[in-house]
């Protein structure tokens, strides 16, 4: 278990997945709205947060999300340092639980398809870039089973 503070309010993590080898290069963001994650959007989950997957959550893009089968699935994701130096955490790496679906906007934006994104919780963006940079960075992931 792992604790988070945010705000005056306290979460405690339990991860179900682990692995560490990263073999995909993609883009993620982060979403402030902590509220919105723990929803559990379409994948159909009350309170992710209680549920077990604890704050590391994301929203998939249509390429990862796969109409559905991308639920509940695990990713270990690292800021592409090489990529990104000026915001990526060197070392930092996040497991974090696909929980809703990111929507295409139809303007060629990152959850466009055949874009592979996350746009991940606060929390979870946190771990692997740094506070300040409220945009998109290189990330390489590998999905855990």
């Amino acid at each position: 278990m792992k604790e988070y503070v945010m705000g005056k309010k306290t979460f405690f993590i339990s991860l179900h997945c682990d692995s560490l080898s990263f073999d995909i290069y993609e883009n993620a963001n982060f979403t402030e709205d902590l509220d919105n994650h723990l929803s559990g959007g379409v994948c159909g989950y009350d309170d992710t947060f209680n549920a077990g997957f604890g704050v590391n959550t994301a929203a998939a893009s249509g390429a990862l999300f796969r109409g559905g089968e991308g639920c509940g699935a695990c990713y270990q994701v690292m800021c592409n340092y090489r990529l990104h130096p000026k915001w990526c955490l060197r070392r930092g790496v996040v497991t974090i639980t696909t929980t809703n679906f990111c929507p295409p906007n139809n303007n060629g934006r990152w959850c466009d398809p055949p874009h592979q994104h996350f746009d991940m919780s606060m929390p979870a963006f946190l771990r692997i870039a740094r506070q300040g940079n409220e945009g998109i960075v290189p990330v390489l992931n590998k999905r855990l089973e």
